[in-house]
């Protein structure tokens, strides 16, 4: 007797146990997803993976055979938890009535063979799972006639497991969500790549464009001299568009006709002023144009293949005046597509101000063409020759772009005069200074005092040197009285130049010449404050 009630004991113990094993199983394995799995055994397969990670490999590789099959697993695991779970009821309603037997089977049941087997498994089902597989497959194949055909009808209803995909915004989500919880896997700016992947599929040129009034381009009618060459080594670009703002063609207004490699222009060796267009045949570069609604996908493989590294996006404008047609409307590089995958400095625009951008001047055209009318004023000596030619005529004043090629080419020319001003500040003293323009008009008169430097912007200079007038020739960009701003510099006395010079009347091939007046006085006022800074 006794050992007969030793033996149901013993067995109420190992059903207990299988009770357990069985409600851990069915929550650790069935929590392990297929495609889990095979991560984990690929992961072990890179180079570089460390103990831990071909160790979680094996564990997995013991697991993937039986859980690719999830309703035949399942359907073994809960055929012998139910099992197990009555033939415990069973045995304990021998040793206590019914009452008393119900609820210590419902407590032995719900804490030893639910709650603490599955919340163990459930944090280390990889590892418990692996090592109890050999007690699986046995049961497996015992339980095989009656799990088989119920497996069978589960994969007929409710079809076979294709294991957990995350959709667009889930990855998404799980990318924040794995950065906050483990920065030291990935960190924010891995993050902030993947993001950027994953947006960039979905994304169009006209998204990520910097619009043509926010570019720096060339005015196809532009003059190549050293301002121009000063202010494209200024702007720091590697390529230029070229535009042509013809009026007369209002469709092709602003558009882009050309690309110039800075390179190409600045190694150019040019004696005279040459329009930009008529070397563009030249150096210029073939415009690559795509649509405004190109995907970003499509436009990185065609920058891959070489094809360009700048592209022109053009749009459609819908004119109630005339049919719809195409217009160019921004420019897009290689370093916006990469920047918008590394997600910086990203040059967004909204779809809905596309059309805003397209009938928009660049407010970065260069163009040393007149197109301005600006009165600009100042004080000077009227006293001397260069107050004299002031008087006389005051012409067209200069325009942005001139004053920030003047700008640029004064501080890299002449650094030990300009270098300690900033470019800002000397574009605004020079936007104060006066132009003047007058053939034949006398800029400096040998021994008689100056208060001015003149620097040649457009045209031609006469200047006569030493006692016996040696005649000469001074083009754009050629700066007279340099002494006058040394002398001013430091605190001399007034600069008494040792040449006479002139205005030359304008020739077919050189137009009228435009003189800016630099004052000693206020440039020695400027150098002053800006040291004082």
């Amino acid at each position: 007797m006794d050992d007969h009630v030793a033996l149901k004991g013993a067995t109420t113990v190992v059903l207990a146990i299988l009770s357990a094993i069985f409600s851990g199983l069915n929550l650790g394995l069935m929590c392990l997803d297929t495609n889990q799995l095979i991560l984990l055994v690929k992961a072990a397969e890179r180079d570089g993976a460390d103990k831990e990670a071909r160790r979680q490999a094996a564990w997995a590789a013991r697991i993937l055979p039986l859980r690719k099959d999830g309703n035949l697993l399942l359907c073994t695991v809960l055929l012998g938890n139910v099992m197990v779970n009555s033939y415990f009821a069973i045995l304990l309603a021998e040793f206590w009535d019914g009452t008393a037997a119900f609820v210590v089977s419902t407590l032995v049941i719900v804490t030893f063979g639910e709650i603490m087997p599955q919340s163990i498994c459930y944090k280390h089902g990889l590892r418990i799972g692996a090592a109890l597989v050999p007690l699986l497959i046995f049961f497996w194949y015992l339980l095989f006639p009656i799990s088989k055909p119920m497996a069978l009808i589960l994969d007929q209803i409710f079809g076979e497991e294709i294991g957990q995909v995350l959709d667009r915004q889930q990855f998404l989500t799980l990318i924040e969500y794995q950065r906050k919880q483990a920065p030291h896997l990935l960190t924010e700016q891995e993050a902030k790549i993947l993001r950027g992947s994953m947006d960039f599929a979905t994304m169009m040129a006209k998204n990520i464009m910097v619009p043509m009034a926010d570019c720096f381009c060339l005015d196809a009618c532009a003059v190549i001299n050293p301002g121009l060459c000063a202010a494209v080594a200024a702007a720091g670009f590697s390529r230029i568009p070229v535009i042509d703002r013809d009026p007369l063609s209002p469709k092709r207004q602003f558009a882009v006709i050309g690309l110039i490699h800075v390179k190409d222009l600045l190694l150019l060796e040019i004696d005279h002023e040459v329009p930009l267009k008529a070397l563009l045949p030249l150096i210029g570069r073939q415009v690559f144009i795509v649509d405004d609604d190109r995907p970003l996908l499509q436009l990185l493989e065609e920058f891959r293949r070489g094809a360009s590294q700048l592209a022109v996006v053009r749009g459609i404008v819908d004119d109630e005046d005339c049919d719809p047609y195409f217009r160019h409307v921004g420019i897009l590089t290689l370093q916006d597509l990469l920047n918008t995958i590394v997600q910086e400095d990203v040059h967004e625009v909204d779809a809905d101000d596309v059309d805003s951008c397209v009938s928009s001047e660049p407010s970065g055209m260069f163009s040393n063409v007149r197109r301005f009318h600006e009165c600009l004023d100042t004080t000077v000596d009227h006293r001397s020759p260069v107050a004299r030619a002031h008087n006389k005529q005051m012409v067209q004043g200069l325009s942005k772009d001139e004053v920030i090629a003047a700008a640029a080419f004064l501080r890299q020319r002449y650094p030990q005069l300009f270098r300690q001003i900033s470019q800002t500040r000397l574009e605004a003293f020079l936007l104060r200074s006066r132009v003047v323009g007058e053939a034949d008009a006398l800029l400096f008169e040998r021994l008689t005092p100056a208060p001015c430097a003149a620097l040649v912007i457009a045209g031609e200079v006469k200047v006569f040197a030493g006692a016996e007038a040696h005649e000469c020739i001074l083009g754009p960009w050629s700066l007279l009285g340099k002494r006058c701003l040394e002398e001013a510099k430091s605190s001399k006395s007034r600069y008494i130049p040792d040449f006479t010079a002139r205005m030359a009347e304008a020739k077919d091939n050189v137009g009228a010449s435009r003189i800016l007046l630099i004052s000693g006085e206020a440039y020695g006022n400027l150098l002053s404050n800006s040291m004082s800074l």
